[in-house]
């Protein structure tokens, strides 16, 4: 958690102009997924395996996930949400190599969809950003938490999100039903 701190501190820095908070988010969250695509696309390449773990290298590679908008990443969300439960429902025939790879996915869905989450509470159309200040405080103090959720299991953190997003009134993608 301290180096995210670090970097999203110099990411905010290096902004050579006023920006609103919305900004901010939408081009620290790029860079993240950026960074994060990279490397799971990356470590997918290894295990070739599944035709699931090709697809994954395939739209991770598109530059358009980087600058898409929030409801395009929800969708991305939940595509490879459901990717991660169609694979995880053969487990039995599942070799170790495979289910490193589906956990890569699970990691990327998870990391997608906290993304997508932090740039709606960010978002100056938004309810919550109409809201006071500490109701924003809050949640990203709650996503802060769905961050370090992360550490023991994704499956943890997108439970996190989704209640935060339940609780905002907004589409929440439901369970994910992981290992």
């Amino acid at each position: 958690m301290p180096r995210d701190l670090i970097r999203v501190a110099r990411n905010v820095y290096e902004f050579a102009l006023p920006v609103t908070l919305e900004q901010a988010a939408v081009q620290i969250t790029s860079t993240e997924l950026e960074r994060k695509a990279s490397l799971m696309a990356s470590s997918m390449r290894t295990f070739r395996l599944h035709p699931w773990s090709e697809l994954f290298a395939v739209w991770t590679d598109r530059a358009a996930l980087y600058e898409s908008e929030t409801k395009h990443l929800l969708a991305v969300a939940n595509e490879l949400c459901s990717l991660v439960r169609d694979a995880a429902s053969s487990r039995s025939e599942l070799k170790e190599d495979e289910w490193k790879a589906l956990r890569v996915c699970e990691e990327m869905a998870t990391f997608v969809y906290y993304c997508a989450t932090i740039r709606e509470i960010c978002d100056s159309s938004t309810q919550v950003h109409n809201e006071q200040h500490d109701t924003i405080v809050q949640l990203l103090g709650e996503m802060a938490r769905a961050r370090q959720a992360f550490a023991i299991h994704p499956a943890l953190a997108w439970s996190r999100i989704d209640r935060l997003r339940l609780g905002a009134h907004w589409d929440a993608l439901g369970s994910s039903h992981w290992t």
